[in-house]
């Protein structure tokens, strides 16, 4: 990856926070309130998140500014149009009326809405330290509540330890009330490799790549969000491999989907290492999922990786 320039003038982050905040405040005229607060997200990062809190609603998007922070240094935007555009951003995804989160406090509520993402386990140690999870080979199944879902993203609860001792549930309740809520919520997406890359360029492909490529689908979910985990849905890869009458790759392209190809090579390893490369070099830190490939097996239902295996049948 080519390495960005970066402006000379520029100020510090934790700077550019602040001026933001200050600018968008002054520019409400102090009719609301004006926040920024440290989220530790996937992976360990940390993201600063900006909410506008108003009287007319008890929820506000949460606006993270690292993104911004990287356009006004590497691209030399002005903090003018950065604020009118995080001020944008707010318009688009504000809502004008209060949201009842007390099914949040009864866990016979609150159960219709637990879904599940997936993580990776070891990048996340700090995390799953204070909530519930259930480990999948080198992956943790991580559990949120559901609290609404719109076209552009869903608004979510990480469910942590003691939101567990509060319902008096287990984590075996969280995972199998997960199981059934998830394909729910979250439908599954099974699309060609070929019909992606046409929709990303809006151009038709070449009957020579089309070969290359014809055989990979990408799996995810409706929203193309946290869609890695639809590979557990019950019976989906049990099926696309008997559609497909072959055992398959399953390569983890980020957090929010996978790419199933027939096998092909017993070159695991290689397959790994360009997992790798790409997560390294085209991925944002906390979009990555895994480095390893996996493999699925349909004569016994299992996803393998480097001598572990999940037997899928075991999970429902």
């Amino acid at each position: 990856m080519q390495e960005k320039l970066k402006r000379e003038d520029c100020m510090s982050f934790e700077g550019f926070c602040t001026y933001i905040k200050n600018g968008i405040q002054q520019r409400l005229e102090y009719s609301c309130q004006v926040m920024t607060h440290n989220y530790l997200k996937n992976n360990g990062v940390t993201l600063c998140g900006l909410t506008i809190m108003t009287k007319e609603s008890n929820i506000s998007p949460t606006i993270y500014l690292n993104g911004f922070y990287e356009r006004y240094v590497y691209e030399a935007e002005s903090l003018q149009q950065i604020e009118a555009d995080v001020m944008e951003t707010y318009r688009r995804n504000k809502t004008d009326h209060n949201l009842d989160v007390s099914f949040f406090t009864e866990w016979e509520n609150a159960r219709q809405r637990i879904i599940f993402k997936l993580v990776n386990y070891d990048a996340n140690r700090e995390l799953l330290k204070d909530v519930p999870y259930k480990k999948v080979l080198d992956l943790a199944m991580v559990f949120t509540c559901l609290v609404e879902k719109g076209v552009t993203g869903s608004a979510t609860i990480l469910i942590h330890n003691h939101h567990m001792e509060c319902w008096k549930v287990t984590e075996d309740d969280l995972f199998h009330t997960a199981m059934e809520n998830t394909p729910y919520f979250q439908k599954e997406k099974l699309t060609g490799m070929d019909s992606v890359i046409e929709y990303l360029t809006g151009q038709k492909l070449g009957n020579d790549i089309l070969d290359d490529i014809c055989s990979m689908y990408v799996l995810t979910v409706e929203n193309n969000l946290n869609g890695a985990g639809a590979v557990l849905y019950k019976d989906l890869l049990k099926d696309f491999a008997d559609r497909m009458e072959s055992d398959f790759y399953i390569l983890p392209s980020s957090v929010h989907e996978m790419i199933l190809l027939p096998l092909f090579t017993d070159d695991m390893e290689s397959l790994s290492k360009m997992v790798k490369e790409v997560n390294a070099t085209q991925l944002k830190p906390e979009d990555v999922l895994s480095d390893h490939a996996y493999v699925y097996r349909r004569a016994d239902n299992t996803i393998s990786m480097r001598g572990e295996t999940l037997c899928l049948s075991d999970l429902y």
